[in-house]
């Protein structure tokens, strides 16, 4: 008989420790996905959780062969260093050196790759590294702590929280896979729990069949009801708090979190050695040289680089690129509506490291980039040569000037840099103010651009310079003098300028026409097609560009522009555009129509109270019920009941303390345990007196306990739990009153 408890005892132990393992296998693989979400393609899901699974096997595998638990830890490492080869052979370029050297450098430079590259991240051998390095560790050190059931969750739950810093706003919020991971969790606590009952006197006192003390069944009885009650209590707060804090929680949400990839600047690209707004001139009359061939079924302009920055001299790229896949990150705001266009691009000649695209790139083939989320520019680490070939697929911006009349201008300190004008002439302040008048931060654009078409001439000859000398010699000096006339290089220029002197954000944008189709659905763009044109940001509108340079007379405008929406914006009277009706669900207009505070609450206010309200009742509950538990337990019910329930607390606080006994010791052993539970030997009160009446109370036929005897066993157990609790670490005694498993203990 004892050899088959005995059996059953390991059979049942194999089987927790395997469940156990494997839901802690399943929470480290969805903390992985949970960051693996911010990768291009399904490749690095599959790594990190073939990082997860193959960690805890191999490590479970050293300690089935009774191998010392750093010793399994270590040995797992040679698990990590094979899958990392393998997986770097599968994916390096054969053109960047052996493996070895590949392997090297990325373990070297992983931290870096993954804090400059843009999102989505590509999967490299650099970016890859780290991450599978940190699951498997996480899985590794998970096993080696599996028979220590809370310390076990501790490696899963920090993995989850680096991967959410780690992705930051950069994904959608990952509700079903959070929903595995409290899953996989709560599995691994159910199987883990203590199923051997209490801290009990004596190993046989279940089966014994000696009358117990009047009221223990009863409580029992209570007991459940009173945590039936406790569950529905529970169900109810968790209801009311997905009610109420709904709307709490996505306001919160759309408050993005936190990216640390702004805490890291990229490599310093030293983009602005070469400044192509001074190339027009050049390129205005020698028009005939090659630049680009383009194959494509809807011709558009394309956008090479874009300036925001400008010192009163001139106009310098925005650098701020950080490396990118072939998957482009998002730029915000999204256009409501858009036209996809695929355009494979050689380049003939084009100087610069930037790479020519469409409007919105989302997509780069054959060709190693880098992408500014910011302005939405492409460039290449590699620079550009001739015959260079790559594909992009990009969005082109469908907009609706009803909407955008009534966008507003941003505010923040990110687009501070689109309206900076240093020492501004008084004079350009003048004509700026004249020219745009009155209205909507769209209509003051519209007429600044209307302005700039009217008054001045487009000029090839036109000599190069955006400065504010060049400026104000093209702005108020007369054509008979030798101003009024200028290039794309001008035209733009001061758009820009007149732009922020209204307060507007702006940039300038040195890009290309179409080009010529020379066969069906291939353009050749040459230097007579570059042209520089101003754009500002609108609230909700993102960057919307404006064209003030005047076509020369006789020509017709240039193909990606002959459409019905160009047309249509072209002839538009800005003067007759009226704001359209603030719409209730739109934020940016209630901003921009919100007369004021009227002292009352918003809902989102209201809702935010309410959230944190009840996360403050939920943080006071558990103390709550288990102070009311305790109370209940040593003042009710007769002498001998008390007893026992104290004799229970003792084994409640020594489980709390991490000083759990083994059920098979006597009730003199336990005193004696109990006694050396304190840390580094100090003393504890002695809980003898306690002890006796356990064992009369328990053992004996007709045992009487005293109300006095029971006070005096009561006290002595409160101040033994006060001193096993003043004698813990500090996170551990604070801990303890907010532990919610005492409540679900028997």
């Amino acid at each position: 008989m004892t050899a088959r408890i005995t059996e059953n005892g390991a059979v049942r132990r194999a089987v927790v420790t395997a469940l156990s393992g494997l839901a802690l296998t399943v929470a480290t693989a969805i903390a992985g996905l949970i960051a693996a979400r911010i990768y291009i393609g399904w490749h690095m899901a599959v790594l990190v959780v073939g990082a997860a699974f193959g960690s805890v096997l191999l490590t479970g595998l050293f300690r089935w062969l009774r191998a010392a638990t750093p010793l399994a830890i270590v040995g797992s490492l040679t698990g990590l260093a094979a899958g990392l080869t393998g997986a770097v052979a599968a994916l390096r370029d054969p053109e960047t050196g052996p493996v070895g050297t590949v392997l090297r450098d990325a373990l070297i430079n992983s931290g870096a790759h993954l804090m400059t590259s843009a999102v989505p991240t590509e999967v490299t051998p650099a970016t890859v590294v780290l991450p599978v390095a940190v699951t498997w560790l996480t899985g590794a050190v998970t096993v080696a702590l599996i028979h220590r059931p809370l310390a076990a969750l501790c490696p899963p739950v920090v993995l989850l929280a680096v991967a959410l810093v780690f992705v930051g706003p950069n994904a959608e919020p990952a509700y079903g896979l959070i929903v595995g991971f409290v899953v996989a969790v709560g599995v691994h606590l159910a199987v883990t729990r203590d199923t051997t009952g209490p801290f009990t006197v004596a190993p046989a006192l279940s089966s014994l069949s000696l009358p117990v003390a009047p009221g223990i069944g009863a409580q029992g009885r209570g007991e459940g009801i009173r945590r039936g009650i406790a569950a529905a209590v529970a169900l109810a707060v968790l209801a009311m708090s997905v009610m109420i804090g709904g709307p709490a929680a996505v306001e919160l949400y759309r408050r993005q979190p936190f990216d640390p990839r702004t805490l890291f600047v990229p490599p310093e690209q030293h983009y602005d050695a070469l400044n192509p707004l001074g190339m027009l001139a050049l390129w205005a009359t020698e028009t005939t040289t090659p630049l680009l061939e383009v194959t494509t079924d809807r011709p558009v302009r394309l956008a090479w680089v874009a300036m925001g920055r400008f010192d009163g001299i001139t106009w310098l790229p925005d650098d701020q690129f950080r490396a990118a896949g072939t998957v482009l990150p998002t730029v915000e705001p999204e256009p409501s509506d858009s036209r996809q266009v695929t355009q494979q691009i050689t380049i003939r000649g084009l100087p610069g490291p930037w790479l020519p695209a469409a409007a919105i790139p989302r997509q780069v083939r054959g060709v190693r980039v880098a992408f500014d989320v910011a302005t939405g520019m492409l460039a290449t680490p590699d620079g550009l040569h001739d015959g260079l070939t790559y594909t992009v697929i990009s969005e082109v911006p469908v907009r609706d000037a009803a909407y955008a009349v009534g966008a507003a201008v941003p505010f923040g300190d990110e687009f501070a840099i689109y309206t900076q004008a240093p020492e501004l002439p008084p004079e350009l302040v003048t004509l700026a103010v004249q020219a745009a008048g009155t209205g909507t931060p769209y209509q003051k654009a519209r007429r600044l651009e209307q302005f700039l078409r009217e008054q001045y001439t487009f000029s090839p000859q036109a000599p190069s310079g955006h400065g504010y000398a060049n400026l104000l010699h093209f702005l108020t000096t007369p054509q008979g003098e030798g101003g009024g006339r200028g290039t794309s290089e001008q035209f733009a220029a001061a758009f820009a300028l007149l732009g922020r002197a209204l307060g507007l954000p702006t940039r300038v944008v040195v890009g290309f026409h179409a080009g010529t189709e020379y066969e069906p659905g291939r353009y050749l763009v040459t230097s007579g097609d570059a042209f520089a044109w101003a754009e500002v940001y609108l609230v909700g509108q993102g960057w919307i560009p404006f064209d003030p340079t005047p076509l020369p007379d006789g020509e017709a405008p240039p193909p990606e522009e002959d459409t019905p929406e160009a047309e249509e914006q072209m002839q538009d009277d800005p003067d007759q555009l009226e704001p359209p009706p603030p719409d209730p669900e739109d934020p940016h207009q209630q901003a921009l129509t919100d007369d004021g505070d009227n002292g009352a609450l918003s809902p989102q206010q209201i809702a935010g109270l309410s959230a944190t309200l009840l996360l403050v009742i939920c943080v006071l509950l558990i103390p709550g019920l288990r102070l009311m538990r305790i109370r209940r337990h040593l003042s009710q019910g007769n002498a001998a009941t008390r007893v026992i329930a104290a004799w229970r607390e003792i084994g409640y606080a020594l489980r709390l303390a991490g000083r759990r006994p083994a059920p098979t010791l006597t009730v003199q052993e336990l005193v004696t345990f109990a006694a050396e539970a304190g840390r580094g030997g100090a003393a504890l009160p002695d809980l003898t007196p306690l002890a006796v009446h356990v064992n009369a109370v328990t053992f004996a036929e007709e045992a009487v306990v005293s109300e006095e005897d029971a006070q005096r066993v009561v006290a002595n157990a409160r101040g033994y739990i006060a001193a096993l609790r003043r004698q813990q670490r500090l996170l551990r005694r604070w801990w303890w009153w907010f532990d919610p498993r005492p409540l679900f203990w028997r």
